[in-house]
């Protein structure tokens, strides 16, 4: 399996190893990190002009 996805069975032996010391709660707050994290990278992504035109329109008084 690790073949497969590139990456050495010493890699995935200590990520086995990790994760079966793991508590089902830590494992669902690691996935939600994750989660969190690839958002905020989706974000960070934006052009910045993208984010200029919300900054105008934030700033203007309606």
């Amino acid at each position: 399996m690790s073949h497969e996805v590139n990456i050495s069975d010493a890699t995935l032996g200590r990520w086995k190893q990790q994760c079966r010391a793991m508590e089902i709660d830590e494992v669902k707050g690691l996935r939600a990190l994750r989660d969190e994290n690839a958002h905020l990278k989706r974000i960070a992504d934006e052009p910045v002009s993208n984010i200029e035109v919300l900054k105008r329109a934030n700033s203007r008084k309606w």
